[in-house]
């Protein structure tokens, strides 16, 4: 038998916490604290992968808008013409595409929230919020890297190495905070959410 630090109850030598407090043994805690930096090295390892879509998106927007600027061409009223129809034919594009860009903006915007909160709040978290945690993070990652290897199918081929690694570091993190919750020891009776 072994008393417990918080309360002075008696605990039997297999119990993981306090059946009078709740308080987890010192050898649960140790390894709650070593799961939840493994946890939390997931999330840097997400964090990382959006970053980097982060990065890429920007460089996408910022050559979109201050691209390379038209040539300008001599006045005619074909010209003009022509001008206008690909301006039309830009802003239809880029409104037909309006739905997609939003729902990748929704899906990156809770994947960053997702990761950050497994980053600030892992040794807080319980193990089953953690495990509910790291599988949305995971989820989210896995569509990110369908939609990216959907979309960027041609350009995936030619620059990989620019625009694939990304989702996949994503996922991974998410994984690595996945495994490392399933291997933290069950939360106490009275464990804070």
């Amino acid at each position: 038998m072994v008393m417990c630090a918080k309360c002075g109850h008696d605990i039997s030598n297999g119990a993981a916490f306090c059946p009078s407090c709740g308080k987890p043994i010192a050898g649960i805690e140790a390894i709650r604290r070593e799961k939840s930096s493994l946890v939390r090295q997931g999330a840097i390892v997400g964090l990382i992968g959006y970053a980097g879509l982060a990065l890429i998106a920007g460089m996408l927007g910022f050559f979109y808008v201050f691209g390379e600027p038209s040539q300008p061409s001599p006045p005619s009223l074909a010209g003009a013409i022509k001008d206008m129809e690909s301006d039309l034919h830009g802003e239809q594009m880029l409104q037909d595409a309006t739905p997609f860009l939003l729902f990748v903006a929704v899906l990156l915007m809770v994947g960053l929230v997702c990761f950050v909160i497994g980053f600030v709040r892992a040794n807080e978290l319980g193990r089953s919020h953690l495990i509910a945690l790291s599988s949305i993070c995971l989820a989210l990652s896995l569509v990110t890297l369908v939609v990216a290897l959907a979309w960027l199918n041609i350009m995936l081929l030619c620059m990989g190495w620019m625009v694939g690694w990304q989702p996949v570091l994503m996922t991974v993190g998410a994984y690595k905070m996945l495994s490392a919750s399933l291997k933290m020891p069950k939360d106490s009776p009275d464990a804070a959410i």
